[in-house]
């Protein structure tokens, strides 16, 4: 099972102001469970699946798979 809970991840925009990320994502799935992230630009879906495989360090929440930890904020 991959669980993500309460996943957050803020890029700084223009004049130190938040820029896009991703804001508390929650799912869990479980094998053979077909899963899409669908969303208009920027809200998010690429943040959570490069996070998910460990390229963007989030800045809060908790990625889970099966009994292995892989990020806990």
């Amino acid at each position: 099972m991959l669980e993500v809970a309460n996943l957050r991840k803020q890029y700084a925009g223009q004049g130190g102001q938040p820029g896009g990320g991703l804001l508390d994502a929650n799912f869990e799935l479980v094998a053979g469970e077909l899963f899409t992230l669908l969303g208009p630009s920027g809200c998010g879906k690429t943040t959570t699946l490069r996070s998910i495989a460990g390229l963007e360090t989030p800045d809060l929440g908790r990625i889970r798979l099966g009994e292995t930890v892989l990020f806990d904020a």
